[in-house]
């Protein structure tokens, strides 16, 4: 069936127009991550049917509010420059003459940050019930170093020293678009910036873990075929299914263990390390940081009882 033609001043067909604009400019992975993502899989959807003239201060404000009680405070940005891009190119082609974006505001998400993190009986009980379970070595791993989930199906072999304990982090696995085909493909490529380039101590217990895993792969934790995870079918089939096996494991024992996205373990072993009077410098290099103003601000929810308890205040 043909594409219902839409015309430029329509949302949707400007988003898209502004899209193909963008491409050109920018690398293919951050145009995935960044640009594509955002637009079609959330905000168009979301504005479809709607006019660039009829989108009001409060309808950005709403999706951004919407979109906050469930992403990051970094995904959350990347959906508002992507819409404060799309009117002030809207304005340059003289299809609107005012920008809706323009002092949004982003809700604080700190409290919710804060309930996205795993306790430490509820990760201690998530990483027991690794032992058990055919995919419990790849969350074990992640709860343990707080590496990301394309920092983890990247590692190789040969970036795993059992004898010294050690690690490499060097690269990551992301999603990007095939320049041909448009279709979705999993690439290895060099992370944000050196600070995530790092060699991770590890420890006897996750050392005893990968020496149970069969070398069957170049890669440690690896698909059906022995090639590296596509992210997206790992989330769905290796850690959604964990979580779920989990959940209910503990739940006929009467225990309630939320089921948090795969990123919030990261958050959770940098999170418990900061909280527990970890080096604020050793967590910033193991994470892979390079602000630690960021770091602190990210991870560290003392209140005012934890701070008295901390500074011995009577």
């Amino acid at each position: 069936m043909a594409r219902k033609s839409r015309s430029k001043k329509d949302f949707v067909a400007w988003a898209e127009k502004w899209l193909s604009l963008v491409k050109p400019t920018v690398k293919g992975n951050t145009f995935a991550a960044g640009y594509r993502n955002p637009v079609e899989k959330h905000i168009i959807p979301h504005f479809e049917g709607r006019k660039l003239t009829e989108i009001r201060h409060s309808d950005i404000q709403s999706y951004i509010n919407l979109k906050a009680e469930t992403y990051s405070l970094d995904t959350v940005k990347k959906h508002k420059s992507c819409l404060c891009q799309i009117f002030d190119a809207a304005i340059n082609d003289d299809l609107c003459v005012k920008n809706p974006v323009k002092q949004i505001k982003i809700p604080d998400t700190k409290k919710r940050a804060e309930k996205l993190i795993y306790t430490p009986e509820q990760a201690q009980q998530i990483f027991n019930f690794g032992y058990t379970h055919r995919f419990g070595a790849e969350v074990q791993f992640m709860l343990a170093t707080g590496v990301s989930r394309g920092e983890l199906l990247a590692i190789r072999w040969s970036d795993v020293d059992l004898g010294n304990r050690t690690v490499q982090i060097r690269q990551g696995a992301a999603l990007v678009p095939n320049a041909k085909t448009g279709k979705q493909e999993t690439v290895i490529g060099e992370p944000k910036n050196d600070y995530r380039k790092r060699i991770l101590p590890i420890s006897h217990e996750v050392v005893r873990i990968l020496e149970e895993i069969p070398h069957e792969s170049a890669f440690v934790f690896y698909n059906v075929k022995g090639n590296i995870c596509n992210p997206r079918t790992w989330s769905r089939r290796h850690y959604a299914v964990f979580m779920e096996d989990m959940k209910n494991f503990y739940a006929q024992k009467g225990i309630e263990i939320p089921i948090y996205p795969s990123h919030q373990l990261r958050h959770t072993r940098l999170s418990l390390w900061i909280n527990e009077n970890k080096s604020p410098i050793a967590v910033a290099k193991f994470g892979g940081h390079a602000n630690m103003d960021m770091l602190l601000k990210r991870y560290a929810h003392s209140n005012a009882e934890e701070l008295r308890d901390l500074l011995d205040i009577g």
